[in-house]
């Protein structure tokens, strides 16, 4: 038994001839792509990998990954994917902390080169090196090891649903990167939730350039649209006006991504030189922040389709849905996802009742195991039996979840708690405002005072004082920012999901408070 493996044949027997992705142009359809995972399972069986062994991929959307990740799934050998983003300090923790025994690297990517060059003399556990886009003494061609395989079928190894299938290293607020263990039931799990969730059809072509070295693309939109049938057009890089034409050109039914993005999808879709045909989009989905609710009024209006929020962590997969159809709640993040339970807790575990804000705690099979050699920190997240978020949220009486803020990210001025995520809401409401971010800075008198981040649209210009007057205007005055400072879009700080790095601004702040001191 390999449930993960089945729901590649799923799709395989649904729709064999049927393009499975398609990426630069290039289509491999489902028969095409298992044949390349079979050799490339026989080139990572030659180079010692067997059920359980580590094997790690650094690169963004390329056909190597994607074969990478599902010989992975069909040998039994667990999958720790690295940013391409990561410096190489970074590098060396994840893949001496994982045990990873093969590394699959895309070289073409100079950061990656450059990266790896640093590393290599400080990884204890890599037995091989396999590059893609270039070589370099010692590594292997992805090209070569493909040719261990001499097109036979590779057997599927059986995998228990308790068997490690997974470890995505987050960075979670603060800290090291930390591997977040998932196994093979509860990624199984995962992708029913999203299938039942925004009812993906065989029909289905998807379009998004999130990158598959972060758990929401393979699982939020790669093993759904896989088991069902359908097609992904994966891109490499975020360009709205590409993912705008190939929804026109593939006519494509779904499109998923970060808040950010739909702001740039949007003010594309309104631009005068913009002529796009996007009637065939059905539905899209939203995760990595809470999406403002005038944005996805505005999105689903002029783009006819229909929007579905989740939230949830790498640690939890999807903990609460928004439903695609059905009743919403006007800043909700959803109703609790299949299988899941969600209880809003207190500093001593306690239940709150409805609309009390309190730490989100949440139970179910699609939730992590635990952090990868970190037992302590294992104990703490699954605290009292439940996994602890580190989100603060409230239910109301229907169980609808509202998502406040971090419980790190929260600003304390004078004893008041202000939640970022609510004064971002109120600038995002702002017309000339394309982004926005809110940190707290240190302040001898009051603690920390709120200051915003903001990147203006074109032709807006904007001061301080008209933002901070905005503000004030629609919030309580302590929460309204004190200070504002105006980026350009390069400017601000994202995640290759293109999710604002709260944190990294919050050290700028503190740096500039510190000399200013």
């Amino acid at each position: 038994m390999n449930l993960m493996w089945d729901v590649f044949e799923r799709g395989l027997r649904r729709n064999p001839g049927n393009p499975l992705f398609v990426l630069d142009d290039c289509t491999y359809s489902y028969a095409e792509f298992g044949a390349a995972v079979d050799r490339f399972c026989w080139g990572l069986a030659d180079l010692g990998v067997t059920k359980g062994d580590r094997v790690s991929y650094y690169m963004s959307n390329r056909f190597e990954a994607l074969v990478t990740y599902w010989a992975c799934v069909k040998m039994g050998a667990v999958l720790v994917p690295l940013n391409v983003m990561l410096r190489p300090r970074e590098v060396v923790h994840v893949l001496n902390d994982a045990g990873t025994k093969v590394l699959v690297a895309d070289v073409g990517v100079p950061n990656v080169r450059a990266s790896l060059e640093a590393s290599v003399p400080e990884l204890r556990t890599v037995e091989a090196i396999v590059a893609c886009r270039g070589t370099a003494p010692g590594y292997r061609s992805w090209e070569a090891v493909l040719e261990a395989g001499n097109g036979d079928p590779f057997s599927v190894v059986d995998c228990a649903e308790d068997d490690v299938a997974q470890c995505f290293y987050t960075s979670g607020t603060e800290g090291r990167m930390k591997g977040a263990v998932t196994s093979y039931g509860s990624l199984f799990d995962i992708t029913q939730n999203y299938v039942l969730s925004f009812g993906f059809r065989r029909t289905d072509v998807a379009v998004t350039s999130m990158p598959i070295y972060a758990a929401f693309s393979p699982w939020f939109i790669l093993q759904p649209i896989m088991q069902v049938g359908g097609t992904v057009i994966l891109h490499e890089t975020f360009d709205a006006k590409r993912i705008l034409g190939d929804i026109e050109r593939y006519h494509a039914n779904y499109f998923c991504g970060s808040p950010t993005m739909f702001v740039s999808l949007l003010a594309e879709h309104r631009s005068e030189t913009a002529d796009f045909d996007v009637s065939s989009l059905r539905t899209c989905g939203v995760s990595g922040a809470k999406m403002p609710d005038d944005l996805i009024a505005a999105f689903e209006a002029e783009l006819g389709c229909r929007i579905g929020e989740v939230y949830g962590q790498t640690e939890t997969g999807p903990v609460a849905v928004t439903p695609v159809y059905g009743q919403r709640r006007a800043g909700a993040a959803g109703l609790p996802a299949g299988g899941t339970t969600i209880r809003i807790v207190n500093e001593q575990d306690e239940v709150l009742p409805h609309g009390e804000v309190g730490e989100i705690v949440v139970q179910s099979s699609m939730c992590t195991r635990g952090y990868l050699n970190l037992p302590d920190l294992s104990e703490e997240l699954w605290r009292s039996g439940w996994l602890h978020t580190g989100d603060l949220g409230y239910l109301d009486e229907d169980a609808f979840l509202y998502v406040v803020d971090r419980k790190k990210d929260v600003i304390i001025t004078g004893g008041a708690n202000i939640y970022p995520a609510e004064v971002e809401q109120v600038l995002m409401e702002h017309p000339g405002i394309l982004h926005a971010a809110v940190v707290g800075v240190p302040d001898y008198k009051y603690g920390e005072l709120p200051r915003a981040y903001v990147v203006c649209g074109d032709n807006t210009v904007l001061d301080d004082s008209a933002v901070i007057s905005f503000c004030r205007e629609r919030l309580a005055k302590y929460k309204a920012p004190r200070s504002v400072v105006f980026l350009e879009e390069a400017e601000l700080p994202m995640t290759a999901n293109r999710k604002i790095l709260r944190r990294e601004l919050r050290d700028l702040a503190r740096a500039e408070a510190a000399v200013d001191a």
